[in-house]
């Protein structure tokens, strides 16, 4: 792990990470801040690009804002050419769950789930199952699939160059609980830095939303959490 100073209030530990799950350990990535204490923690579930630079730089801004990022790699180290599925990105978020919920991780608080891109609808299917997640952002999902049933405050973020924007009556009339924001003039990866769709002001903007969003539903000590010894 790396230490790191820069935006925001906190000094960060950071970089890869075994997420343990009983005799099984997969990579991920974890940013958090450097000190003692529980944090809020988010889980993410990445999109078909895998664990990207912006991905973690994105990981380590929340950081330095005070929160836990965890990454599981659901391509478990065989890079993103690796075959697409679905049923393994829920096995790794369970997995991930687990491992957020043992005596290894002292550091977590309340949980929040990000979804991106491909990786949003496990995300949805996740939460919709038993779990202890407070809130769900979802940043360019590519389908509402299920989202109505979601009961937790969530915040859908999407460009117009996604498939929901196309139909963004649909998505409000199938999912009203959810706080949705459109950015009309954003392409699809508006917050990959790698892209030629990303911009600059429109992802400060988005990542300043998600902040706010996770502030108002978030807090670092959860006593609720379950915990195995």
């Amino acid at each position: 792990m790396s230490i790191l100073k820069g935006e925001g209030t906190h000094t960060i530990l950071y970089g890869r990470a075994d997420i343990h799950d009983g005799l099984r350990s997969d990579r991920g990535y974890l940013a958090r801040p450097d000190h003692a204490g529980s944090f809020p923690t988010l889980l993410v579930s990445h999109g078909r690009a895998g664990i990207t630079s912006s991905l973690k730089a994105l990981a380590r801004r929340f950081a330095r804002h005070g929160y836990a990022v965890v990454i599981p790699d659901f391509y478990r180290g065989r890079g993103s050419s690796a075959p697409w599925s679905e049923d393994r990105l829920i096995s790794g978020l369970e997995g991930a769950h687990r491992f957020l919920a043992s005596s290894d991780t002292p550091w977590v608080g309340d949980l929040a789930l990000l979804g991106f891109g491909s990786g949003a609808s496990a995300a949805v299917e996740f939460v919709l199952g038993p779990s202890n997640v407070r809130a769900l952002v979802l940043a360019s999902p590519q389908t509402t699939l299920g989202l109505g049933e979601v009961a937790i405050p969530t915040m859908g973020i999407y460009g117009k160059a996604d498939e929901v924007a196309e139909n963004r009556e649909q998505a409000q009339e199938d999912a009203p609980q959810v706080e949705w924001v459109l950015y009309g003039s954003a392409g699809h990866d508006f917050l990959d830095e790698s892209s030629e769709s990303f911009d600059a002001a429109i992802a400060e903007d988005a990542v300043s939303r998600i902040l706010d969003f996770l502030e108002g539903h978030l807090v670092g000590e959860a006593p609720g959490l379950p915990r195995t010894r």
